[in-house]
């Protein structure tokens, strides 16, 4: 009975070499009391996500088994592999998909996203349609966003990602509505494993994490870039990293402010040295901006004024709309700009009048 159980299992390993990828099925006794056993790795070459299946001697039955996978369903998979024992091929990547989203469900249940098998949208599109090896994660502090992982095939590498934006953001609970969401753009995300530190081969749990952050940390600076883009007057030099690898985006040229003197205006402008917009991540993500200025009425050694401004960069909560801080910023700069007129004009005003006549008390 072992030779004829080993026989039939080497059928099985033979036809899974035949049709799958780098196959890396292999067979196993454990003992001479225990049954040879064909195990098809489905996740990293573990065993506990290994199917295992060996013949029973009784019938000559395929038998499969596998750790946290319903009796109902290993029934089914029983009866379909023994009619046909290329069905299997079919089951190795049905539970292949089910143990990779149900790990990355229980890995993103402690992050501020919310797991989805589905997207609902207004039209059909290949970015967004029900597949076993595809998942949907909406970013709450982004919630017009969700990145969409495609898992690779068993025994492939990498899982693919992208970034898909929607029209106006919603709660989860509206995500029921049955009217769905407008897509409005679809973007590959698969430059960024030579950017950011990804590698090949990387846990699937570690690189959807990474992936999460990547795109929590990048998001802003689009919104940010789109809002400068509204505004006239201001020119940005795009974002970059730093050396300390923080994202970065500095504006070459301000706005000018109406009803303001030309001049003092145009003194201000020039002596601006850096403008930038970085984000502070500490209890909650807030905007920091930056003003360099030389300046004008030198108080230190330096003789540079810093100004820091501050914006919250999700409005309070991750459902309200987020603010428009480039708006914000503009308004606080031309308040900026006419400080900076009236100190202007009384160091002026003092210049003029040196020579102050002196008043004895008697």
């Amino acid at each position: 009975m072992y030779v004829r159980s080993l026989h039939f299992l080497l059928q099985v390993k033979d036809m899974l070499h035949k049709h799958r990828k780098k196959d890396q099925s292999y067979i196993v006794r454990n003992s001479v009391d225990q049954p040879v056993i064909l195990v098809v790795p489905l996740l990293n070459n573990s065993a506990r996500n290994s199917l295992r299946i060996y013949v029973d001697l009784q019938t000559g039955m395929l038998v499969p088994s596998l750790y946290g996978v319903d009796v109902s369903q290993l029934e089914n998979m029983e009866k379909e592999i023994n009619e046909n024992q290329k069905n299997l091929l079919t089951w190795i990547s049905t539970l292949h998909y089910q143990l990779l989203r149900q790990l990355c469900k229980n890995a993103v249940q402690h992050l501020p996203v919310v797991y989805l098998d589905m997207v609902p949208v207004l039209e059909k599109s290949p970015a967004v349609k029900d597949d076993p090896g595809r998942i949907y994660i909406r970013l709450n502090h982004h919630p017009s966003y969700y990145l969409i992982v495609e898992f690779h095939i068993a025994g492939e590498t990498n899982n693919k990602y992208k970034l898909m934006k929607t029209s106006s953001p919603t709660g989860f609970q509206k995500l029921q509505n049955p009217r769905g969401l407008e897509i409005d753009s679809v973007v590959d995300l698969h430059y960024l494993f030579d950017q950011t530190g990804l590698e090949k081969n990387e846990d699937c749990v570690k690189e959807l994490i990474k992936m999460i952050s990547i795109c929590e940390s990048r998001i802003p600076f689009i919104s940010l870039l789109q809002g400068i883009a509204g505004e006239e007057g201001i020119i940005h030099q795009g974002v970059y990293e730093e050396e300390n690898l923080a994202l970065v985006c500095k504006l070459k040229t301000l706005p000018k402010v109406s009803g303001t003197n030309e001049l003092t205006t145009e003194i201000l402008h020039d002596s601006i040295l850096e403008c930038s917009f970085r984000i502070q991540e500490r209890i909650t993500q807030m905007w920091v901006a930056e003003i360099l200025i030389k300046s004008l009425f030198p108080s230190n050694d330096v003789g540079v004024d810093r100004v820091m401004l501050t914006y919250d960069a999700f409005g309070g909560q991750a459902n309200n709309p987020k603010p428009n801080v480039i708006k914000s910023f503009v308004e606080d700069w031309s308040c900026i700009v006419r400080l900076f007129g009236l100190a202007f004009a009384y160091k002026q005003a003092q210049k003029q009048h040196t020579s102050l006549p002196e008043v004895h008390s008697y």
